[in-house]
């Protein structure tokens, strides 16, 4: 399959495609993916196209739509066939396509196409595409070249390769090479698209090599031969999405200043982040996630080993590389165990359910959700730390979940295949001699409060209660501070009948607003106030009772007086000097 791709309609957001093939059966079915690896939703990517029309060397041809991403043309097998359709690309996320006049984001899984038949698919053929651009425009992309052509060894490897592209004005770019052990030398390319903001180029390629070489340190040798990190640097936006031999990701334009430590530490995670999904889940994974079905849901309960462990990961790679400093990991780690507290979800369900339901919940959240749902990103990282202190905990500190994955490494490298998922707990227990069914039991299967500040006293550190002055209210609101988009069960919001949806006007007469209400918070504080709100149109009160304090921080400090085995613990984990 031949594609020509034409994005020179930057204003228009249309991206023209043409594909020639030769018909590999009778009446080739045209299928467009609805979703695309690591971003678990259905997305209905056909719902972009705007036209299309197939054609032979002298006529059109009949096409059929019998779904709606599946077309039929009716031509008998080995006809030549060329098809052309346009495709609106104006939603800029790192799962969708984006054209614009300074920058564009190809997302092939909404662009492209595959054959199919009534037992057959033609996924396993190459594929190659040329891309035209604007005058003067770059393209950044991780296949090998021929000519004019990207080739794809497969719809996988295709689907696995998004294209960035950039106007002259609007990108800054670098190379660099990397040594993996076994004396091969990998090119690397970092591209950084959009309007500058306060990034070092320098600087920053520094921190990559250091994630890549933190990588060879774990896994003994990098994955891949080649490899691109695509940064867009904008005003809003956030996330990233992995891929085998390339990294694109959208970052705040003003997070790279590394004095500005959470911020910047922030954007290294994500990026050491989709960096260890070329090994955890691009390589390693369950047996689910790979080869895909892109026409329905690909379910796992394993999600949370794909996301969680990885979130791990791309946390404790900074201290240990050296990129940030290990009080600012514990301020991150701190603030995530301060989000997860806040989420009243991870009372009712387990990071294997949240995995499983992933297509309806973590991506298409309800105003309630936060009530009934837990993220198995935020959980599962957490979870992932104190499995981590568990397996040094029953080993004498003699093995670690590093044990875990250099392990599956090497039965990836002997296999390529994914691992069954209900031998995820044994496989971990054989690679580091622990057993582990209690901790299954309460924290990956169950809905147990994490005893966090058990592991934490394992290095030397305690969890500590940061008490604020404003009431818990345990309400969520929209900027201006007047709308009501969430309320906690159990809640003081919930007891006076305050519900998603209600407009604040007022508290005890006065005006609400978003320069006001903190400050009548703390007025009326540890009292019972009225509050005067719209509900359909309807202006109704209740009585709110503000006495219950907020405790929703937390802080990570050093235990008093830690031992000698405690700071030698913490070094170990973060791998450091002898500090704390």
């Amino acid at each position: 399959m031949r594609y020509f791709v034409d994005t020179t309609a930057v204003h228009q957001h249309i991206i023209h495609i043409k594909l020639e093939f030769d018909a590999p059966w009778d009446k080739p079915e045209l299928v467009m993916p609805v979703w695309t690896p690591g971003s678990y939703k259905i997305r209905d990517y056909s719902r972009y196209i705007q036209s299309i029309r197939a054609s032979t060397a002298d006529q059109s041809i009949s096409l059929e739509k019998t779904a709606k991403n599946i077309w039929v043309i009716h031509v008998e097998k080995g006809t030549s066939v060329t098809v052309e359709y346009q495709v609106y690309a104006f939603e800029f996320t790192v799962r969708t396509s984006f054209l614009s006049d300074r920058y564009g984001l190809l997302s092939p899984a909404s662009l492209f196409f595959y054959l199919a038949g009534s037992d057959a698919d033609n996924k396993s053929s190459p594929v190659w595409v040329s891309i035209v651009v604007s005058d003067g425009w770059s393209v950044f992309n991780s296949m090998k070249k021929e000519g004019d052509f990207y080739l794809a060894d497969d719809f996988d490897d295709l689907i696995d390769s998004p294209f960035a592209l950039a106007h002259p004005d609007s990108v800054e770019t670098t190379t660099y090479s990397i040594d993996n052990p076994d004396g091969q030398i990998i090119p690397c390319t970092i591209a950084l698209v959009g309007s500058p903001g306060n990034q070092n180029l320098e600087v920053f390629k520094d921190a990559m090599i250091k994630i890549q070489q933190q990588s060879i340190k774990m896994f003994g040798e990098l994955p891949y031969d080649r490899y691109l990190w695509v940064l867009y640097v904008v005003h809003q936006g956030g996330g990233g999405l992995e891929h085998r031999f390339n990294n694109f990701s959208i970052i705040n334009r003003w997070y790279f200043d590394s004095e500005k430590d959470m911020n910047y530490a922030r954007m290294l995670s994500l990026e050491a982040h989709e960096h260890f999904h070329v090994y955890n889940i691009k390589r390693i994974r369950p047996s689910q996630l790979g080869p895909f079905d892109y026409t329905k849901e690909v379910y796992t309960r394993l999600l949370w080993v794909a996301e969680g462990m990885t979130s791990f990961y791309d946390n404790i790679f900074l201290p240990r590389s050296g990129l940030i400093d290990p009080q600012t990991y514990w301020k991150v780690i701190a603030k995530d165990y301060s989000s997860l507290q806040k989420v009243e979800g991870r009372h009712h369900t387990s990071i294997t359910s949240s995995s499983f339901d992933a297509w309806i919940k973590l991506y298409q959240p309800h105003s309630g959700a936060s009530n009934l749902f837990v993220s198995y990103y935020l959980k599962g990282g957490l979870v992932t730390m104190m499995l981590d202190l568990e397996i040094r905990k029953q080993s004498g500190w003699t093995k670690a979940l590093d044990d875990f994955f250099r392990a599956m490494w090497l039965e990836y490298k002997r296999t390529g295949e994914g691992y069954e998922e209900g031998k995820l707990r044994e496989l971990i227990e054989y690679a580091t001699g622990t057993q582990l069914s209690n901790f299954w039991a309460k924290y990956v299967d169950g809905t147990d409060d994490l005893a966090l500040n058990d592991y934490l006293q394992l290095v030397g550190k305690t969890l500590k209660v940061k008490s604020e002055d404003d009431p818990y209210i345990g309400w969520k609101l929209d900027n201006n501070k007047t709308k009501i988009l969430g309320v906690n069960q159990g809640s003081p919001a919930e007891n006076a009948g305050i519900s998603v949806g209600d407009k604040l006007i007022a508290l005890n007469e006065f005006e609400i607003g978003s320069a006001t209400l903190e400050i009548l918070l703390k007025e009326f504080s540890s009292q019972k106030v009225t509050i005067y709100y719209f509900r359909d149109g309807k202006l109704r009160s209740t009585v709110l009772a503000l006495d219950q304090k907020k405790v929703s921080e937390f802080d990570i400090v050093n235990v008093d007086n830690p031992t000698e085995e405690q700071i030698t613990a913490h070094s170990q984990f973060l791998q450091l000097g002898t500090q704390i």
